[in-house]
């Protein structure tokens, strides 16, 4: 099986506002860019859905983890919340009379397909964020190593070296390793593993965190609990990511939505530089 590429694809370039008085798409609150979202659709959305209209659609800046955000603002437990849940992982306005958006000019209109083994549970309420087969060379492991991740292009960089939740270590395609970090933080467990048994036996590592993502790249504070409806989907989403089994035709449950595309750590092009700096003037 060929190894998954770690290319940021291209997103499209959101709407810019056309004046001041419109204002900048960072400056819509959540709900209203949910609200324009849902708008454009047949039919009831998923958070994936809505967080790529969102994007489309330049109704707002989507920030670090735009699945927590969106997420959080849909399951308020208010009822002067907009929104309600008409199935699993599909969500839609509550009154669509006087109070629904006006409709969005050129906005994507969104049909969805039926999948008749999908069943879909947003697990980004446990599973906040996920690296799939990062590089192990293209971490510069120092006292504290840099763990640098994105969502897309544009999107803030965030350090997950203090992330916590389930790791796996591979040689090549292989998992030879699966581990857990609580005190001891992402970046401090995989570090004793460049220097354990395990040390010349992995190229490359995923982890699926548990600390809520904040728009500004810091993390939030470990939930008190999980909704244990949930664990099941959960469960099933990390163990289809970390062994991709033949027979599953589609990944865990959304957990796309929450991963982040590997980004190298500047020191290293900075040591390659400098090691060839060094050659050319033993050279000379």
């Amino acid at each position: 099986m060929a190894a998954r590429s770690l290319a940021v694809p291209k997103q499209p370039k959101p709407r810019q506002p056309h004046s001041a008085k419109e204002g900048t798409p960072g400056g819509v609150t959540w709900a209203e860019a949910i609200k324009k979202a849902i708008a454009t659709s047949l039919e009831p959305l998923t958070i994936a859905k809505i967080s790529s209209i969102i994007q489309v659609g330049g109704f707002r800046s989507t920030g670090a983890n735009p699945t927590q955000a969106i997420f959080n603002e849909l399951n308020k437990a208010s009822e002067a919340n907009p929104f309600r849940k008409v199935a699993p992982g599909l969500y839609a306005l509550k009154d669509v009379g006087d109070s629904a958006p006006a409709p969005v000019p050129n906005a994507p209109v969104v049909v969805l397909a039926e999948d008749p083994e999908a069943e879909d549970e947003d697990v980004g309420d446990i599973i906040t964020a996920i690296g799939m087969y990062w590089q192990r060379d293209l971490v510069h492991w120092g006292a504290k190593p840099k763990m640098a991740g994105i969502q897309k292009n544009g999107s803030v960089m965030v350090d997950f070296c203090d992330q916590i939740g389930i790791y796996l270590l591979y040689d090549g395609r292989e998992v030879i390793y699966v581990g857990r970090t609580d005190k001891r933080r992402l970046g401090t467990r995989i570090l004793e593993h460049t220097k354990d048994r395990f040390a010349a036996r992995w190229d490359r590592f995923s982890w699926f965190g548990l600390l809520p993502v904040r728009d500004n790249g810091t993390f939030d504070e470990l939930p008190v609990d999980f909704p244990s409806q949930k664990m099941p989907a959960t469960l099933e989403a990390v163990l289809i990511e970390a062994m991709e089994p033949r027979q599953n035709r589609r990944r865990g449950d959304n957990i796309e939505d929450v991963e982040y595309l590997q980004q190298p750590d500047p020191s290293i092009e900075k040591k390659r530089k400098k090691e060839m700096l060094r050659e050319l003037s033993e050279k000379i």
